[in-house]
């Protein structure tokens, strides 16, 4: 079955070759050599690449500064409101703006 459609395929390739008047390209007998001695020389890729092992680490990182940024802000919230509490500001009223003025309705 296979080869019935691989024959059919070359004969279809064939025929529009020579509808458009080409003849059929050969290759250079040696390129099949050529690539497999280029092959043979090149060097094998070490299968531990060094990206795989720092993006975990960089995305470990970024995770740690975010959250050490978040821990920070809540600290510098809760330093707010302990330095309010210890010097009584936490109750503000409009006598302490002088925003209305004493009418001496006080019962």
């Amino acid at each position: 079955m296979e080869r019935n459609r691989h024959d059919d395929i070359q004969k279809r390739v064939e025929h529009t070759m020579e509808q458009l008047g080409k003849e059929r390209y050969q290759p250079n007998p040696f390129l099949h050599t050529r690539i497999k001695a280029q092959l043979a020389q090149e060097p094998v890729p070490p299968s531990f690449s060094l990206r795989w092992a720092l993006q975990p680490t960089l995305v470990g990182c970024l995770l740690l500064l975010n959250s050490l940024v978040v821990w920070n802000y809540w600290q510098q919230q809760n330093t707010d409101f302990s330095m309010a509490e210890e010097y009584g500001w936490t109750e503000a009223s409009a006598e302490d703006y002088l925003l209305l003025p004493d009418l001496g309705l006080e019962e």
